[in-house]
């Protein structure tokens, strides 16, 4: 019953107004799934380390997140920085260690 409550309440709101509450909600259950200890990421940073970690350049990584390849380079060593990480290749052995991948 709630999750009808919850898609009316979504149908009455604009677009854009969907659009942040569903931003609202990722950033604050995107840690859940996480080991105690792991860094918080935003919901972006989730997607840009998800697709990185498949093997995708940061080329492609911006192309199908619609950003620059600069911002995803920045969001990479942002997360390689709060991971604690010397490299791209740590911060990918650390995010799975943790739980995150």
């Amino acid at each position: 019953m709630a999750k009808g409550v919850i898609e009316q309440a979504m149908g009455l709101l604009s677009a854009e107004d969907r659009q942040a509450v569903g931003q609202w909600f990722a950033r604050q259950y995107a840690n859940e799934s996480a080991a105690p200890g792991a860094p918080h990421l935003t919901p972006m940073e989730w997607r840009t380390l998800r697709l990185y970690a498949e093997g995708r350049s940061a080329r492609l990584v911006a192309e199908q997140t619609n950003q620059s390849k600069r911002t995803v380079e920045r969001n990479l060593n942002s997360i390689k920085d709060k991971m604690g990480a010397e490299n791209r290749i740590q911060m990918i052995v650390k995010a799975v260690q943790w739980g995150m991948l």
